[in-house]
């Protein structure tokens, strides 16, 4: 993949999210989007031990679009076999290693954030990375480890340095972690220290919120985060805008519950109905947001146990009658 010319016809990149960007959700996304969409954090560790759960991550169907797999750990040798077997197990296009988790139990290991304060080793990981792939390398960081340690820029041109393809940048420190709001100054400076692609992440929310990323910092493209978990339509709108097009209509009510529907069928295929259900009590709610008279059923979305019971919720939703009637 030539990612310049990729985040050029498609600049709504979706970010990694923990519980959120699996499989089915992925299926989801791919619909509505062409542009990269990143897999939850893999352990390089958990790929070197050969754990089952770790490995099952790696699976990308053909349906889940442009994957990109995201990758955490901060031992080379590790990072070196992991991107080794994730290229010959995986169909992801893109391989990415985190340097931005702000987790403590990533941190506490070397890993996601901690990594930019350890410039050597960040080096040597992403050497192995590079070195060991077959596909291209990209990068995720925040602006720094704090305040007084910002330094996006020169861990972006030592990406570049090692042959990393892209970069994309949190315009927040480690220790804000999701609080406070987005440094586009930080991310502009990145664009100016590389001549690999930026992608800029970060309190984008809606459309206007991308185009202001854009011309805020020059960005090739916008990565999207949180806003689309439960509103897959946002990645529409947002490409709409960015393009100068007319945004599609807010989805009809009938298509907003036959997408839930839709999610709990493919979770129930990946991890059974047990799993799924119970994965659907965290999902619904962000679907019903903003809907009107949705609070009792969401609600009643932590009493339901099987699909069946899912879909009556969602039949007594669509009836306007009270949940559990």
């Amino acid at each position: 993949m030539d990612i310049a010319k990729h985040l050029a016809a498609h600049p709504v990149v979706v970010a990694p999210m923990a519980g959120v960007t699996d499989k089915a959700y992925r299926q989801i996304l791919a619909s509505f989007s062409k542009g990269l969409l990143y897999t939850e954090m893999v352990s390089d560790k958990g790929l070197q031990y050969r754990n089952d759960r770790t490995l099952e991550m790696l699976k990308v169907d053909k349906e889940e679009g442009n994957v990109v797999l995201q990758l955490f750990g901060s031992d080379p040798k590790a990072m070196g076999e992991a991107a080794r077997l994730a290229c010959s197990r995986s169909r992801a296009v893109v391989l990415d290693l985190n340097m931005g988790c702000p987790v403590e139990k990533v941190v506490r290991k070397n890993g996601g954030a901690a990594l930019m304060r350890d410039k050597e080793t960040a080096r040597k990981v992403l050497r192995a990375l590079v070195e060991n792939a077959d596909r291209p390398v990209t990068v995720k960081m925040r602006s720094g480890w704090d305040f007084d340690s910002i330094n996006a820029p020169e861990i972006a041109r030592i990406a570049e340095e090692e042959g990393a393809a892209a970069v994309a940048v949190h315009g927040r420190t480690r220790s804000q972690m999701y609080r406070g709001t987005t440094d586009h100054g930080v991310i502009r400076e990145v664009v100016r220290a590389v001549g690999i692609p930026v992608i800029g992440n970060g309190d984008i929310q809606s459309p206007e919120d991308a185009r202001r990323m854009i011309e805020n910092t020059g960005v090739e493209a916008v990565m999207v985060g949180r806003a689309l978990w439960g509103d897959p339509w946002l990645l529409g709108r947002i490409d709409a805008y960015l393009r100068g097009s007319k945004p599609p209509p807010p989805p009809a009510l009938e298509a907003r519950l036959a997408l839930i529907k839709r999610h709990a069928q493919l979770l129930s295929k990946e991890k059974g109905e047990n799993v799924a259900v119970r994965e659907m009590r965290a999902h619904v709610p962000r679907y019903f947001k903003g809907q009107p008279g949705s609070a009792p059923y969401k609600r009643h979305m932590n009493r339901i146990e099987t699909l069946a019971e899912l879909d009556e919720l969602l039949k007594a939703y669509q009836r306007g009658n009270p949940p559990g009637s």
